[in-house]
């Protein structure tokens, strides 16, 4: 595989490019990238060509991809700051105690701590909690989400609840659906579009218009929770 760029206007659309025996030539857009597989015998300015006369459709996958990246807010884990969790805004409030706990009490997300004057062992506190509960809540969703997958007459993918620095979600080639861990801070409508938004590439691998108007056949709204998401779970 090689890599090449071409330009379409003031855009530079770099993309990695990879023979094959196949007749066609083909173009994916995914969050790692372009990926362009052409024939052997077709040579670099007609792959760039190709490339140039998809570029309006490359660059507007690419914007929904940039879309769909959790943001990563500065965090110091001190008294007073505050993180989200399901949406909502709660204040840290950080109290001495003998054993270590995270709960939620009075608008508030309280850590009692052996170490409150600590902002590393509040930190490791609260993102411990915060993954035990997307562990319940992101399961908790995606079970709910079971009539979808039996309407479409597939079986429930297997699920994985993990972090991840470029999605909030991905369907893997052996079939199993990852959830990003930090969906937590989301609202529980945003996390059943992502889970929908998986589920329908499970029919429906790309982004293309077949796999939008599934996406809309199961959630009219889906582009409003996705504006919802970007906004909620910063």
């Amino acid at each position: 595989m090689i890599r090449r760029s071409t330009t379409y206007g003031t855009a530079v659309i770099e993309y990695t490019l990879r023979r094959s025996v196949r007749r066609t030539l083909s173009i994916s857009v995914d969050a790692e990238g372009i990926l362009v597989v052409a024939p052997e015998g077709v040579d670099g300015s007609a792959v760039d060509e190709r490339v140039r006369k998809r570029a309006r459709w490359i660059l507007r996958q690419q914007r929904r991809f940039e879309e769909f990246k959790p943001k990563t807010p500065l965090r110091r884990f001190v008294g007073g700051e505050t993180h989200r969790y399901l949406g909502r805004q709660y204040r840290l409030k950080i109290e001495p105690s003998e054993q270590d706990r995270v709960r939620l009490l009075s608008g508030r997300l309280v850590v009692e701590s052996r170490e409150p004057r600590n902002p590393s062992w509040t930190a490791t506190l609260v993102r411990r909690w915060m993954r035990q509960r997307a562990g319940f809540v992101l399961r908790e969703r995606y079970e709910a989400a079971a009539t979808i997958t039996a309407r479409l007459g597939i079986p429930q993918p297997r699920l994985m609840i993990r972090s991840m620095q470029k999605r909030w979600g991905s369907h893997t080639p052996s079939g199993r659906i990852i959830l990003n861990d930090r969906l937590i801070a989301a609202r529980r409508e945003c996390i059943d579009y992502v889970i929908v938004h998986e589920i329908c590439h499970v029919v429906v691998p790309n982004h293309s218009p077949r796999f939008f108007r599934l996406l809309r056949r199961f959630m009219p709204d889906w582009e409003q929770r996705k504006e919802m998401l970007e906004r909620s779970a910063v």
